[in-house]
């Protein structure tokens, strides 16, 4: 079996705390990163995350995906999926401005990347409108919340995920994770994505949990992998 290691929710703005954030992770986890990067700034506005993330992605030790500009939606939309998106389903909101600004970073934005880049929107997401939309941008894959698609093939992927800081959710969020990461292992499957977000960093429980499913991977002998690897 192989499996990812992705950190959501990071920021372009955040600068070097988004960077310290990835030496940790680097750190504790000893795997490869795929960076769902928030592009709510142009790369070039922080040159020295850019030259972190292009030594990274160079070495095959990180992946950047593109993960919207705000990682939030307006009041109301999508409001009966509410109770699972919180208001950061960003493109559940069918707006023009917002597809035009997203090109706009998509095509310019990424600043010399000398690797294809996957697409994931915000909460895994969208309208039919802007599926179409993110696929017409050509990248390497869209990311949904049971696979990886290109416009040739479709990769299904359980993912192992948290991604509150509410007790009583991640008190059925843990034990579905482990379901899930034991789905991976059936005939078909063979491809997981364990999936932090910013929100499990602050919470010594969830990241705790996020080491002991890592490490029991690789003691299984799961080969871990970049992202867009599991699309081989």
């Amino acid at each position: 079996m192989r499996f990812s290691t992705a950190i959501h929710d990071l920021r372009v703005s955040g600068a070097k705390a988004t960077e310290d954030s990835l030496i940790h992770l680097q750190n504790l986890l000893r795997v490869p990163l795929t960076i769902h990067l928030v592009f709510d700034a142009p790369l070039s506005s922080q040159p020295s995350l850019r030259d972190f993330l292009r030594d990274g992605t160079r070495r095959d030790e990180l992946e950047l995906v593109f993960h919207g500009l705000s990682h939030s939606c307006p009041q109301g939309v999508g409001r009966f999926t509410s109770f699972y998106h919180k208001g950061q389903a960003e493109y559940l909101l069918d707006d023009d401005a917002l597809r035009t600004a997203t090109r706009e970073i998509w095509e310019n934005g990424l600043d010399g990347f000398e690797m294809p880049v996957g697409i994931c929107p915000p909460c895994w997401m969208a309208t039919p409108r802007n599926w179409r939309f993110l696929d017409s941008l050509s990248p390497l894959y869209l990311e949904r919340a049971w696979c990886l698609r290109t416009r040739t093939k479709t990769v299904p992927s359980p993912i192992v995920s948290l991604g509150s800081p509410d007790s009583l959710e991640l008190a059925a969020l843990r034990p579905l994770g482990s379901a899930l990461r034991n789905l991976a292992r059936l005939p078909g499957l063979g491809n997981l994505r364990v999936a932090l977000h910013t929100c499990d960093l602050e919470r010594p429980d969830s990241m705790a949990y996020f080491h002991r499913t890592v490490s029991g991977l690789l003691q299984s002998g799961a080969t871990p992998s970049l992202q867009r690897s599991l699309l081989n």
